[in-house]
């Protein structure tokens, strides 16, 4: 049975200008088109092709890729291994965003009440699954390159849902900074050698969030410290940090610094 473009539409609950688009892209091209009138005629099997198309386009995913599994087909297990890329993406898109939220409160309320320039927020950071690479480099910048190195170190399998680093001992002055920069997983991981991949544990940290060419770790530290004076903590473990990027694009345009904390002593937790 053939349908015009028309009917096609109506069936499939698409707009006609949504048919032409995906013919133009190469990813629903009607069955037949008539040479002379131009006229377009879908056979009603293909109703399941855009049916697919259409529930891959509501999770997000990029025509490019859509074209791909369209190609290739849609099998359960594919589906389900899309899905888990798609909510792994999207756990790092929500979780840049609320660090920019909560960048951008901070400087609202620094703007209307003339606060300090670090806006500190005490909260529990979760346990994550991370592989790590530590080394002990002469500037902070090595982060870098030493996170560049671990992505390219992972096995192909392994799904990142975030950055980060933990700072064990900086000794700027005598370029001597021991440093572990990870990267989050979805999951436990095994056989990571070199990397070394373990359970960064939970921990309740003073942490501030700032664009990433602003970092003023001093600074940040003495907000950190009234503060912890304030609720009655006190710092303890190396420091942490998680990057975010605003734009999705990879450019780690916020930190938020995480300083774990315990109760201060003769303190009840």
């Amino acid at each position: 049975m053939m349908l015009r473009i028309g009917e096609f539409s109506r069936l499939g609950r698409v707009s006609v200008k949504a048919l032409r688009h995906y013919e133009a892209i190469g990813l629903l091209k009607p069955h037949r088109v008539d040479g002379a009138a131009g006229y377009r005629y879908y056979a009603a099997a293909q109703i399941d092709d855009l049916h697919r198309l259409m529930v891959l386009r509501a999770l997000g995913l990029p025509l490019e890729r859509i074209r791909q599994v369209l190609r290739e087909g849609l099998s359960p297990d594919r589906l389900r291994v899309l899905l888990d890329e798609r909510r792994a993406a999207v756990a790092r898109r929500i979780d840049a965003e609320q660090a920019q939220l909560a960048a951008i409160e901070a400087r609202i309320r620094q703007l209307e009440s003339r606060a300090p320039a670090y806006d500190v927020v005490v909260r529990d950071v979760p346990a994550a699954f991370v592989a790590s690479l530590r080394r002990v480099v002469p500037e902070y910048g090595a982060i870098d390159s030493l996170l560049d190195e671990l992505g390219r170190s992972l096995p192909a399998g392994a799904r990142v849902t975030g950055h980060g680093a933990v700072w064990h001992h900086c000794a700027p002055q005598r370029r001597e900074i021991d440093c572990e920069a990870l990267v989050i997983l979805d999951r436990p991981a095994v056989g990571l050698s070199p990397l070394k991949a373990y359970q960064l544990p939970a921990c309740r940290a003073a942490c501030i969030v700032h664009p990433s060419d602003e970092e003023d770790i001093f600074a940040a530290k003495r907000a950190v410290n009234q503060e912890a004076a304030d609720r009655r903590f006190e710092l303890e473990g190396p420091i942490r940090e998680r990057y975010f990027s605003s734009a999705g694009d990879g450019r780690f345009d916020l930190t938020e610094i995480q300083f774990p904390l315990r109760p201060a002593s003769g303190v009840a937790p």
